[in-house]
């Protein structure tokens, strides 16, 4: 039997390990530095990533209404909140069923509740990762010294597993030039002070300011408002070493005059009395989700601004390819071999939303001025059809394709600043120089020197090892 130790209790870990434990021939533990617990008042799960959450918890979607009070979303409208075109529609993130909003505990709670409590263990720090011949040894804060056959990094954007795949390269987050706060409170606080049209059930809005958005749902059957400001954050607002900080007055009235409509619900928010302003980071380009028997998934590899609501729904991908891959293989030293193989079919989405999330940040936070409304919207067009046309499943088949072939090497894509979205054709050698001709959809430009322009890579060795 295979031993696999998962770092980190989150939304990550726990999911996958709620696919590793039908597994007969692993044993899963789970460590988390803390108790196990999630920060943020609701995630957003669009199409694929409800998809993975029904092979996660079976009828997850039914559960997620019943048990976690999830509101489904028809879409997000984002209007003009100040200024000359004040009040005014800017545009309508449309066709998103389905897509509903948990709140986090909540979910988090109901995937703890399909584990057996002694695969779980809360305040165990990790404090090194050392790779042996007989295995991986993880030694915790406490003295206590494990070995697994594997380890998996789902500790979040400041990892210290990632620091081991990372090891002589820069790991650490940086700031992502934004900060946002969050609030949840009756409705009736706010009703009378908003329109009515824009408290509709199943339906998000958005209005924008000079340099911050501002964006609310209705939740828990339309008895509460769930509420987010998000803001361009300058270097001085950072607090070293901590990414939450306590808002003063005086940035508090800054951010009242910015909004012209839908004071009501800013109002709402600024007035809580316990509210905090988290900064947005992101890690340091990421060349690698794995070395060795140690492999990333979620945040750890790959977290992401919020702008596009698909950070969660990403770590949930990770967790069915993952899975599905481990599944798939019955000698411990193939366990490297699907970890490079996850890395090579799931970085290029993961990138892909680093940057889009973050550019669609700079376009509602009016970080690129448009002289009219109509270049606002043609900036924002097409940003999202990426995420909804994504096809998890064939993703999965890719996966266990080169997995099943006897493919001679995995490329290995170092991330770029800037990318563009194209479709490439990944060719797989196997030993005898036949090609495998797998397809992946790829951030084409600037990934060299594995990906040119041609939109091409031939991947060759004369090596059998991965």
């Amino acid at each position: 039997m295979r031993r696999i130790a998962i770092i980190g209790g989150g939304l990550a870990g726990v999911s996958l390990a709620n696919l590793l434990i039908r597994n007969p021939n692993l044993a899963i533990e789970v460590y988390e530095s803390k108790e196990f617990s999630e920060r943020g008042a609701t995630v957003g799960l669009g199409r694929s990533a409800l998809v993975a959450l029904e092979k996660i918890l079976p009828a997850a979607e039914d559960t997620l209404v019943q048990k976690t009070g999830a509101t489904p979303t028809e879409s997000i409208r984002v209007r003009v909140g100040s200024g000359k075109n004040q009040g005014e529609f800017l545009f309508e993130i449309p066709n998103m069923k389905p897509r509903v909003s948990v709140p986090r505990a909540s979910l988090l709670k109901e995937l703890l509740a399909h584990l057996p409590e002694k695969i779980l263990y809360a305040n165990m720090q990790l404090t090194s990762i050392d790779k042996g011949p007989d295995g991986v040894s993880i030694t915790f804060e406490d003295g206590t010294t494990q070995l697994f056959d594997a380890v998996i990094g789902a500790d979040g954007i400041n990892s210290r597993v990632r620091g081991y795949v990372l090891a002589g390269q820069e790991h650490g987050s940086s700031p992502a030039g934004f900060w946002d706060c969050w609030a949840m409170f009756p409705s009736e606080k706010v009703r009378g002070s908003i329109y009515e049209e824009y408290l509709r059930p199943e339906q998000q809005y958005a209005f924008t300011a000079d340099g911050a958005l501002l964006l609310y749902a209705l939740a828990a059957g339309g008895t509460m408002v769930m509420a987010v400001i998000s803001s361009i954050e300058d270097a001085g607002q950072r607090q070293q070493g901590d990414r939450q900080r306590k808002l003063g007055d005086e940035e508090k009235e800054r951010l009242r005059r910015k909004w012209s409509v839908a004071n009501g619900i800013v109002e709402a928010i600024l007035s809580e009395p316990s509210l905090h302003a988290y900064s947005q980071h992101e890690p340091k380009s990421t060349a690698a989700y794995c070395r060795d028997n140690i492999c990333l998934i979620g945040d750890a590899a790959h977290a992401s601004t919020p702008w596009q609501g698909a950070g969660a729904g990403q770590a949930l991908e990770d967790c069915v390819i993952l899975s599905a891959l481990l599944r798939s293989i019955t000698d411990t030293k193939d366990m490297n071999k699907a970890f490079r193989i996850f890395e090579s079919v799931r970085m290029p989405r993961c990138e892909q939303v680093i940057q889009s999330s973050r550019q669609v940040g700079n376009i509602l936070c009016s970080l690129e001025k448009y002289e009219t409304l109509e270049d606002w919207r043609k900036a924002l067009e097409g940003k999202w059809d990426y995420m909804y046309a994504f096809d998890l499943g064939k993703q999965e088949k890719e996966a266990l394709k080169a997995l099943q072939s006897d493919v001679a090497k995995i490329v290995r894509i170092i991330p770029p600043k800037e990318a563009r979205v194209a479709h490439a054709s990944v060719v797989y050698l196997d030993w005898k120089g036949r090609p495998l001709n797998l397809e992946f959809e790829m951030l084409a430009a600037g990934f060299d020197p594995y990906i040119g322009n041609d939109s091409s890579i031939l991947v060759e060795t004369d090596s059998e090892e991965l």
